[in-house]
């Protein structure tokens, strides 16, 4: 595939798992709320019941001994009504399924109101129905404390529920992101290693090294241009050949009719062609001298190419050029002593990205 697709996927890869955690999350958040709000609703309806509970409790017993003093049916039916709601609260109280011994207590509150009931039917509160309603006051404070108590107990179950949740979240995050920074480190590896094959074969080649083929691994785009680069080896390679024939085939047509003309110097120097003058030997001498000396050029020259050409191919770097200064002005500290010279520098710190070698000459020059 190409880079392009490569990081379309990525994209897409990475995306896909942070909206998989933002929908795992939100689940997680809405499973917790519900409970919360349950936990609430049950709560709430907790207390109204515990306190409706006493208050039904008293306005009973107060409108039983108002009908049993003044005999009237509307109090009667009054304390019926009463009656009917506090069954209702004591529903209530059951459906909550309260776990903190309130059972065995609405038991024991039901089975003293049904005694109660029958003497305030019969319009009359005898001495044991005179204790009864106070027992059931008693009972009824019993069951609202047992309620507070199990309320306690469900708000630090939600607390719990709630850390146990943050932590959870916590650790999905944690996984989510590890898994996220993984997805991109693969694709960037993916990207970034055939582009560093890429900058590798570009200075071996830059460096003159002709003699391995390119091949670069990775999206098909990378591949393409890889195969470019190397039928660009294939042809500096070439070059590199044609002129290094050229330099052995230039040095050897040179070389030959410079090495005649040296010996025929030489042989009349020599006087073997005859006894010279003085003006014939002195011309000579210059012909020897000369052709020596254009040997010498012939050698520099081919010596000079063949430096310029390497350090053609050096790859660039930052250097400071404060420091290659310095390091210039030591190399002379001799003949500066010889010369009873004095040298000052005045540096700033300067970098620039050349061939240091090739700066080195420059500022030697």
């Amino acid at each position: 595939r190409s880079i392009r697709q490569l990081v379309i996927i990525g994209f897409s890869a990475v995306a896909a798992l942070l909206i998989v955690a933002l929908l795992v999350t939100a689940q997680q958040l809405e499973r917790l709320s519900q409970q919360s709000q349950n936990t609430v609703t049950v709560v709430a309806t907790g207390m109204s019941a515990s306190r409706q509970l006493i208050q039904q409790t008293i306005a009973m017993e107060r409108n039983a001994r108002q009908y049993v003093i003044l005999g009237e049916e509307e109090l009667y039916q009054l304390y019926l009504n009463r009656r009917a709601e506090y069954f209702e609260t004591l529903g209530e109280i059951s459906e909550l399924g309260i776990d903190q011994g309130v059972v065995p207590l609405v038991d024991e509150l039901l089975a003293l109101e049904s005694s109660a009931f029958e003497n305030v039917g019969q319009g009359q509160v005898s001495n044991d129905s005179a204790t009864a309603f106070p027992e059931l006051s008693r009972l009824a404070y019993q069951i609202a404390t047992a309620i507070e108590q199990w309320i306690d107990q469900q708000q630090a179950d939600l607390q719990e529920r709630s850390a146990s949740t943050q932590q959870s979240l916590t650790l999905q995050a944690l996984l989510f992101i590890a898994a996220a920074s993984g997805l991109a480190a693969v694709f960037v590896l993916l990207i970034t290693r055939p582009l560093k094959q890429i900058d590798r074969a570009i200075n071996k080649i830059g460096s003159g090294e002709y003699s391995k083929s390119i091949s670069i691994k990775g999206p098909l785009d990378l591949q393409a241009l890889g195969t470019r680069l190397d039928w660009l080896r294939g042809r500096l390679e070439e070059l590199e050949q044609q002129r290094t024939s050229f330099l052995r085939h230039v040095s050897h047509e040179l070389k030959t009719p410079l090495a005649s003309m040296q010996e025929g110097a030489s042989l009349l120097n020599d006087g073997v062609v005859g006894t010279l003058t003085s003006e014939q030997r002195e011309i000579s001498q210059i012909i020897a001298s000369n052709c020596q000396r254009l040997q010498g050029l012939i050698e520099e020259l081919l010596r000079h190419n063949a430096q310029n050409f390497d350090v053609l191919n050096a790859m660039p770097v930052s250097v400071r050029f404060d420091k290659i200064v310095e390091g210039v002005v030591a190399a002379h500290e001799l003949a500066v002593q010889s010369g009873q010279l004095e040298v000052a520098l005045s540096l700033v710190k300067a970098k620039v990205t050349v061939d240091p070698e090739r700066l080195r000459v420059i500022v030697d020059n």
